[in-house]
């Protein structure tokens, strides 16, 4: 992980997201609060090391955590 992009509290994501804090680290990435700026609306981001989801079988996965963990907003989750 050492060559990861180093994120800081105020990184813009897909023009969208900005970073607030780092909330956690788990065992695949980092979670970030961010705020969506379209809907200045709290959010929660994982960040995954390069590699992790080089597949479709590997990124499909990720998606569906991400919507089972957050229970609503799938629409978010998406995007």
């Amino acid at each position: 992980m050492s060559s990861a992009i180093p994120f800081v509290s105020g990184d813009l994501l897909s023009g969208r997201y900005e970073l607030d804090r780092r909330s956690t680290q788990g065992g695949l990435g980092k979670v970030w609060r961010a705020t969506y700026l379209v809907l200045a609306r709290p959010v929660a981001i994982k960040l995954l090391p390069a590699g992790v989801c080089d597949d479709i079988v590997s990124a499909t996965r990720q998606v569906g955590e991400q919507l089972k963990d957050s229970g609503r907003n799938i629409r978010a989750a998406l995007k």
